[in-house]
């Protein structure tokens, strides 16, 4: 006689179990969209927003050579030094070579407004008040693509 209680008991602890299992699995599909962003809630992010999980960055920089003619593809400089200011921050943008062009990139994911120099030997220029804002859903920056011209 036990042994039949034990199994009975069994049964409906386990029924017992797998509600809770689909329960939970409604909640954690509640609440999915809200953890893929990354974004904490209350920080502006629409609820049923996925962001995607790639970082992008708040400043692409062309820096090009102010003396050479506008129609010659040669303007391009390469091997400039491109430093983003922020606040107390001073960030050195990275250069990517890519066939044909070459740009400078950084500050990954961070708005706010921005002084950017470039510098190559003793040519400098800088721009200032350039602000950097972020997307609808509040999922990323929306990359500010500037020119630098050294003269």
């Amino acid at each position: 006689m036990q042994e039949g209680c034990y199994a009975g008991t069994q049964k409906i602890v386990g029924r017992v179990f797998m509600m809770v299992a689909r329960r939970l699995q409604h909640v954690a599909l509640f609440l999915l969209p809200t953890m893929a962003c990354g974004v904490p809630p209350g920080e502006g992010e629409l609820m049923g927003t996925i962001c995607t999980t790639g970082a992008r960055p708040a400043l692409q920089v062309t820096v090009v050579d102010g003396t050479t003619p506008k129609n010659e593809s040669v303007r391009l400089i390469c091997d400039a030094e491109v430093i983003a200011h922020i606040d107390a921050t001073d960030e050195r943008l990275q250069v990517s070579n890519a066939t044909g062009t070459c740009y400078y990139s950084g500050a990954m994911e961070r708005p706010g407004t921005y002084s950017v120099s470039g510098k190559r030997g003793v040519r400098i220029a800088t721009l200032n008040s350039v602000v950097v804002g972020k997307t609808s859903n509040n999922c990323h920056v929306m990359t500010e693509n500037l020119t630098i011209e050294l003269n």
